[in-house]
């Protein structure tokens, strides 16, 4: 009994889990962003928030990137992500699948479904190293930007996010 309550306490201790941090910026993700020449805001939770305009059709998309990070043994990375889908209602069913079935064709980044409150939302999110170069992170933007720009499209016909 001993050995299987040490196993589960190794276990639980190296399941990925967020850096400690307060609600203030990351120094890293304020110079990365300086240094590829992004302008953007910093929300309540000090994520980076950018909206990436001059997409197809004229269209804008907004995406975060989270201060607070992931630890997973000495690997630290930090989630970039996009909204796709807002609103009161679930995503249907058929949508959901479709955005599961898009995952096996990403070079990076996945769907996920997430509840906010009584709200419901498709989220983007890329993981990165925490220190990634501003040659990575600018990759992953667009990457983010442009994916959840196409699927918003493709799923609301809207440009709200």
């Amino acid at each position: 009994m001993k050995k299987v309550c040490l196993v589960s306490l190794l276990a639980a201790a190296c399941i990925s889990s967020p850096a400690m941090a307060d609600s203030t910026k990351d120094a890293r993700v304020d110079a990365v962003l300086k240094d590829i020449g992004y302008k953007y805001e910093v929300d309540a939770d000090g994520d980076a928030k950018l909206t990436m305009g001059g997409l197809s059709d004229g269209r804008s998309q907004l995406l975060w990137v989270n201060a607070n990070t992931n630890i997973l043994g000495e690997y630290e990375s930090r989630d970039l992500w996009s909204i796709a889908y807002l609103s009161e209602q679930p995503l249907p069913d058929e949508k959901a699948k479709m955005l599961l079935e898009k995952n096996a064709s990403y070079k990076v980044g996945s769907w996920s479904l997430k509840k906010y409150g009584s709200r419901y939302a498709a989220v983007f999110t890329v993981q990165v190293p925490a220190n990634a170069d501003k040659k990575a992170v600018n990759a992953v933007i667009m990457a983010v930007a442009l994916t959840g720009d196409a699927v918003e499209k493709e799923l609301t016909g809207k440009d709200d996010m």
